[in-house]
């Protein structure tokens, strides 16, 4: 009688041990799964790609294998063992108009009332093939009429582009950008020429003219029909791109 007990009792514990050490498999392997997600999510490889970026006025090349890194909170370029980090500035591939961002944009549509969408980082901008595609994981969109902003200091022109800085207008074309920092410092790369322009303590407001609008860097605003708006910089309220 007392054997039967027995059995009866490990086996009913046998149960809830069984379906505990169950629970507790299942929820690791949530975890795990959770966690290489993430890391993928938070890094990007490129393999022995031509490719260059600018820090300010310096350009640096590479043709070797490069990680782009943001699992820390900060997005570094890493490259033969050492770190470098990255604020917006877009890395490029060499010869071919192929453009990565190392952190999320807004995507901007000017003649849609300023209409501001969120992309993330590691997007690509491609014209390789023909057209203009915003790709990453979840996106292959075909893109036109607009411009991209880091909600900080930089711009992505997508269009021929006249920046007016002080008594000069420089014209730029496509996959060039602008940053004018809290300095008065702008940086202007203009991509057919592979130039950096440098204007330090600028005095007056930086306008940048394209297709029916103007951008003012200065107060970071949108000018069109005659009407100013300011856009956003808090990209927590934009919604994704799609």
């Amino acid at each position: 009688m007392n054997i039967k007990k027995n059995l009866e009792f490990i086996k009913k514990h046998l149960v809830i041990f069984l379906t505990t050490v169950g629970l507790i498999l299942i929820l690791l392997a949530v975890i795990l799964i959770v966690f290489f997600v993430k890391e993928n999510l938070d890094t990007y490889t490129i393999e022995s790609e031509d490719m260059y970026i600018y820090f300010d006025q310096a350009k640096f090349e590479y043709n070797t294998k490069i990680t782009l890194d943001s699992s820390s909170g900060i997005t570094k370029l890493e490259v033969d063992g050492e770190e470098i980090d990255l604020e917006s500035e877009p890395l490029y591939y060499k010869g071919i108009d192929k453009v990565i961002f190392p952190k999320e944009m807004a995507v901007v549509f000017p003649l849609s009332s300023g209409q501001q969408k969120r992309i993330a980082k590691f997007t690509q901008l491609d014209a390789s093939e023909g057209g203009m595609y915003l790709k990453n994981r979840n996106l292959n969109y075909s893109i036109a009429n607009a411009f991209l902003f880091d909600g900080n200091s930089l711009y992505f022109f997508l269009d021929d582009t006249t920046v007016k800085v002080e008594e000069l207008e420089i014209t730029v074309p496509a996959f060039s950008y602008a940053i004018y920092n809290f300095n008065k410092d702008l940086y202007l790369y203009s991509y057919e020429e592979d130039m950096m322009y440098y204007f330090a303590n600028v005095t007056t407001d930086v306008l940048a003219e394209a297709k029916g609008y103007t951008i003012n860097l200065s107060i970071d605003s949108l000018e069109i029909n005659g009407k100013s708006k300011l856009l956003l910089k808090n990209f927590s309220y934009l919604s994704n791109l799609k």
